[in-house]
């Protein structure tokens, strides 16, 4: 038996941490909770203790039962606490993985989700998701291997509604702490789930039937010549699948060889988008393509397509070492999605750090020469595009959207920075200690506001912008520490300048 108070503080249990992008902005929220167990003894009875007056919850777990997780409820701040449980039998599903020939299929992956389980959190824009919690992570019950028998068995369920799907083992799939994400667009397309109704105590057969695999094979060249060292992958686009997140896609990967050609074995059959990267082209090239069972050709040929140009600040001076990238054009409505990746490290003592990187789907960056020109050589041919140039004490410039034909070198694409206003943000504890690791996201008001920006403080609580367009500034902080750092404060709003340094300072609790 656990008992698990949901209050913050005491000793290290168990971390859970959500991450949102929206079009509004990034959403962050965390909880902890402090688990207490112990082992029933001849009369089904322990004790457990927790803090009076906290908030707890009762898990229960025993073999050939159903799991038992009661509601949350309040302890009392002076008496103990009789919580009676009634442990129903668990039922058993046997699955049995065959072909299409109703042949077993050793080694397949069958993934279940539980009654009322959800798929996870989003990181995205409009709602739509982009990485998910794997089903039963953690847990111990999400996923099965299939026997030599082509036979995996999910036992001590409780009753309700299940639902079964084969699946990749470990495609896409990335497990820390007892949480198993999953990126979109990795593992190939996802089979339907499967339903099925279970009564304590019974055991239900249920039939999946694998699909075929096929094989693709085929060369990539670049204006009919191999381009040796590109990097391919096979990047999931079936209906429904989320749409892969730019710049963070996953999925099968393998290397072109010196004749130009690559090979994948084993591809459920589906659709897919084939993206190629090599170090000379600084975006890479998709193309659609279909799957069947057998064998698979396609072949790709990319163009050289180039495009070349100057940055200045307002006066016309060139800047040397400004940062220019190319990105596919989203719209003039649109908002310029960026997807906010956190890497987050537990110390020992139960706090830690975290790093941020970004992608919005650009080339990686090329830097200005000493004239400020710049080339960015291998851009798509068959999108509209826009060129963005960034640079510390500059506000960011992007270009009118345009598009380049195949093998064509478009010139006197010219770009003009502004000087910048500056923003450093503060963060302290109430006791007046900086808060380092916590999350900093300011986002520019008003109609034409644009994508965030997002920066994490260092050990002296400071997080600084350099390159901010003038106007009022919404800003927003989070804690990142693995000791989930309760609410955060109030946002708030700070004017830049250009040429001037704005200040804001935020007491966590």
């Amino acid at each position: 038996m656990t008992l698990a108070p949901e209050s913050e503080g005491g000793e290290p249990g168990v971390i859970m941490r959500q991450v949102q992008m929206t079009p509004d902005g990034m959403r962050t929220s965390g909880s902890r909770a402090r688990g207490r167990t112990g082992v029933t003894d001849a009369n089904g009875r322990v004790e457990l203790t927790s803090l009076p007056g906290e908030r707890c919850t009762v898990g229960v777990r025993a073999r050939r039962f159903a799991p038992y997780d009661s509601e949350p409820f309040d302890l009392p701040e002076a008496l103990d606490v009789d919580h009676a449980v009634t442990l129903l039998r668990g039922a058993t599903v046997e699955v049995r993985v065959v072909d299409e020939g109703g042949n077993p299929v050793p080694g397949a992956t069958v993934e279940h989700r539980a009654p009322g389980e959800q798929e996870g959190f989003s990181l995205g824009d409009g709602g739509r998701g982009r990485m998910r919690a794997i089903p039963g992570a953690g847990g111990g019950a999400g996923r099965r291997v299939a026997d030599s028998e082509g036979a995996a068995f999910f036992r001590n369920l409780e009753a309700g509604v299940h639902a079964f799907r084969l699946t990749e083992e470990g495609a896409g799939t990335y497990s820390s702490g007892g949480m198993s994400l999953r990126m979109a667009g990795g593992g190939g397309p996802e089979q339907p789930w499967t339903e099925v109704v279970l009564e304590g105590g019974l055991t239900e057969l249920l039939t999946l039937t694998a699909p075929s695999p096929g094989s693709l094979s085929g060369r990539v060249t670049e204006a009919g010549e191999p381009l040796f060292g590109s990097e391919v992958r096979l990047v999931d686009a079936s209906e429904g699948s989320d749409p892969p997140i730019p710049g963070f896609e996953e999925g099968p990967a393998t290397s072109v060889d010196s004749t130009g050609r690559y090979s994948f074995d084993g591809v459920s059959p589906g659709s897919y988008e084939l993206v190629v990267a090599h170090p000379s082209r600084v975006m890479p090239a998709r193309r659609a393509l279909e799957v069947r069972a057998g064998d698979n050709r396609f072949d790709v040929d990319l163009p050289v397509s180039i495009v070349e140009g100057r940055v200045t600040d307002a006066e016309g001076e060139p800047l040397a070492g400004a940062r220019v990238r190319a990105e596919r054009y989203q719209g003039q409505q649109a908002t310029r999605r960026t997807v906010v990746m956190l890497n987050v490290v537990a110390g020992a003592d139960g706090d830690g750090g975290a790093v941020v990187s970004t992608s919005d789907g650009g080339s990686g960056p090329v830097h200005t020469d000493e004239d400020g020109r710049f080339v960015l050589r291998g851009v798509p041919a068959d999108a509209e595009l826009v060129v963005r140039a960034e640079m510390e004490e500059f506000e960011p410039a992007s270009s009118e959207p345009f598009r380049v034909a195949p093998y064509e070198t478009r010139g006197g694409l010219d770009l003009v920075l502004e000087q910048g206003g500056g923003l450093v943000v503060e963060v302290v504890h109430g006791d007046e200690e900086p808060a380092p690791n916590t999350l900093v996201t300011a986002r520019l008001t008003g109609p034409s506001g644009g994508p965030p920006k997002v920066g994490m403080t260092g050990p002296d609580g400071r997080a600084s912008f350099t390159d901010l367009a003038p106007g009022v500034w919404s800003v927003s902080v989070q804690s990142m520490g693995m000791g989930g750092g309760g609410e955060p404060p109030d946002p708030q709003e700070a004017e830049v300048r250009r040429g001037e340094e704005a200040r804001l300072r935020f007491e966590m609790d």
